[in-house]
């Protein structure tokens, strides 16, 4: 179950964040408990953000099976977007392959 937390200052005009190849929808910038099947060690993310220069994406949060797995904090908008690309190891959250 993957939850993301996410806050911003100024104008963000859309964001898209991605686990495993698969899409979490937002509601109000929040997703709790959003199932997604696991491809392989280690797991996959992919997060883009546009929005207006000198925006702020205050909070960035990825959390996994209530596990904390990623945060960002303050990171300001020098051009019109932000993209992270990262991987996250099984044994940050307990799991394993099956």
């Amino acid at each position: 179950m993957v939850s993301v937390d996410l806050e911003f200052d100024g104008e963000v005009f859309n964001h898209s964040i991605m686990v495993e190849n698969q899409f979490i929808p937002t509601i109000n910038n929040k997703r709790l408990n959003f199932p997604i099947i696991a491809d392989g060690d280690p797991l996959q993310v992919d997060a883009k953000f546009i929005g207006a220069v000198g925006g702020v994406l205050k909070k960035f949060e990825i959390t996994i099976n209530g596990i904390k797995g990623f945060e960002s904090k303050d990171v300001k908008f020098k051009q019109e977007g932000i993209v992270y690309i990262g991987s996250l190891p099984y044994k940050q959250f307990d799991m394993k392959e099956v």
